[in-house]
C-alpha cells in the first residue's frame, strides 16, 4: 500500500492543494453562513385604533422592523428608504373590514424595488385571511373577534417561517457551495496522476511489480481517504464554528457526502483519463464543473425552471446531492434519500469505469 500512503502524504504536504480542499470550501461556504441579508423596515399609519389593526401591526412587526414616519413625509421616506413598505390605515377601517366593504387600507412602496415583497405578501395575506372570517362570522363583531382570537393564537406566523426559514436557506447554500468544491477538489486528483504521468513517475512505478489496477485502486482509495478528512473537517467548522444547522442527524447528513465524495473521486479520475496535459485537465473542470454546479441547483432551487431544464439536471449528480440535502433538511427520514444515494452510487461507478476502462496492463 504505498503507492496509498505516499500519495495521502504528498496532498497534505502541499499547501496548494490544502487550500484547495480546505480553505477554498471554507471561504465559498462562508459566503452564504456568513451573508448579511437587510433589514426589511415598515411603518403603519393606523387611523382606526382598533384591536384588529393593533393586531395587524403585531404581525407586521414579526416579518419587519416597524419605523415611526409622518404621513406627510411618507414618499420621502420611502424615497430615503427609511421604510421599505408603508401601510395607511384610515379611520372606520375596522367597521367597513367586517361588513365587508371596501377596505379603508392602502399600501405604499418604491415599485422599482423588491424588498417589500415579503411584507407585501404578509399582510394581504392577514387580509384574505380576515375577509374570510368576517365572512365566515355572518358579519358579526363579536364573532369575528373570536375567530380572530382562535387565529392569532394559530398558524400566519408559523407558515411565514416556513416559508422563508433562513436556516434551512443558509444550510443549503453552504451545502451546495461544499458539493461545488468538492467538485472542483477531483482537480486535485486528476492533476497529481497526470503529474505522476508527466514527470514518469507512474512508468517507474508500473516498472515495478505492481498491476496497472492495484495502481489505480490505491490511488483511488488515497484520495477518497483526502475527501473523508476534507468532509471532517469541512463538518466540524461548520457545524461548531458557524452552528449551521444540517437536519436532525448529522451522521445522515455525513454520509450523504461521503458518497458525493465517490462521485467527485471518480470524476477526477475520468479527467485523468481524458486530458493529455494538467492544462487540458483544468479546461475540462471549467467546462463541466459550473455547468454541473448551475443545472444541479447547488447555488439555488430549481422548482422555478423550465421542465426542460429539469429533466436535463436528471443526469447531473449535483442533482441528486442537493435532492437529498432539501430532504434532510426538511427533516425527512434517511430512507427517503435512497433513491438519491443509489443514484450518486451509480454516477460513481460510471465515472470510475470511464476512467479505467482506457487503461491497460502495460506492466506486463
Amino acid at each position: 500500500m504505498s503507492i496509498f500512503s505516499v500519495n495521502i502524504k504528498r496532498i497534505l504536504k502541499s499547501k496548494v492543494q490544502l487550500f484547495f480542499l480546505i480553505l477554498f470550501p471554507l471561504m465559498m461556504m462562508s459566503m452564504s453562513v456568513l451573508e448579511v441579508k437587510p433589514t426589511l423596515k415598515a411603518a403603519i399609519l393606523d387611523k382606526d385604533g382598533t384591536k384588529l389593526t393593533a393586531l395587524l401591526a403585531k404581525e407586521m412587526a414579526t416579518v419587519a422592523t416597524l419605523v415611526t414616519i409622518q404621513e406627510e413625509n411618507l414618499q420621502k421616506e420611502l424615497m430615503g428608504l427609511t421604510a421599505d413598505y408603508v401601510l395607511v390605515i384610515d379611520k372606520g377601517f375596522t367597521q367597513s373590514f367586517i361588513r365587508g366593504d371596501s377596505s379603508k387600507v392602502q399600501g405604499y412602496y418604491v415599485e422599482e424595488s423588491n424588498l417589500s415583497l415579503p411584507i407585501k405578501s404578509y399582510v394581504e395575506s392577514f387580509l384574505h385571511n380576515g375577509r374570510l372570517m368576517a365572512h365566515a362570522a355572518g358579519k358579526d363583531e363579536t364573532a369575528f373577534y373570536g375567530a380572530l382570537d382562535a387565529y392569532q393564537a394559530g398558524g400566519m406566523a408559523m407558515q411565514y417561517k416556513e416559508a422563508v426559514d433562513p436556516q434551512y436557506q443558509n444550510s443549503r447554500a453552504a451545502f451546495g457551495f461544499m458539493a461545488v468544491s468538492m467538485l472542483y477538489a477531483s482537480m486535485v486528483t486528476a492533476m497529481l496522476i497526470l503529474m505522476n504521468k508527466s514527470n514518469r513517475t507512474f512508468y517507474r512505478t508500473l516498472a515495478a511489480p505492481i498491476r496497472i489496477r492495484s495502481y489505480m485502486l490505491q490511488n483511488a482509495a488515497s484520495f477518497i481517504v483526502i475527501a473523508i478528512i476534507q468532509i471532517a473537517v469541512l463538518f466540524a467548522v461548520l457545524k461548531f464554528g458557524f452552528g449551521l444547522y444540517m437536519g436532525p442527524s448529522v451522521l445522515q447528513m455525513v454520509l450523504l457526502f461521503v458518497v458525493f465524495a465517490l462521485v467527485s473521486v471518480a470524476l477526477g479520475i475520468t479527467i485523468s483519463a481524458h486530458a493529455k496535459s494538467i492544462v487540458q485537465a483544468c479546461i475540462l473542470g471549467i467546462c463541466t464543473i459550473p455547468p454541473m454546479a448551475m443545472l444541479g441547483g447547488a447555488y439555488f432551487p430549481m422548482d422555478d425552471v423550465p421542465d426542460a431544464v429539469k429533466a436535463l439536471a436528471q443526469f447531473v449528480p449535483v442533482t441528486w446531492v442537493m435532492q437529498a440535502v432539501d430532504k434532510l433538511l426538511r427533516e425527512q427520514s434517511f430512507a427517503a434519500i435512497a433513491e438519491d444515494l443509489a443514484v450518486l452510487i451509480v454516477f460513481a461507478t460510471i465515472f470510475f469505469l470511464l476512467g479505467t476502462l482506457r487503461k491497460t496492463d502495460i506492466a506486463k
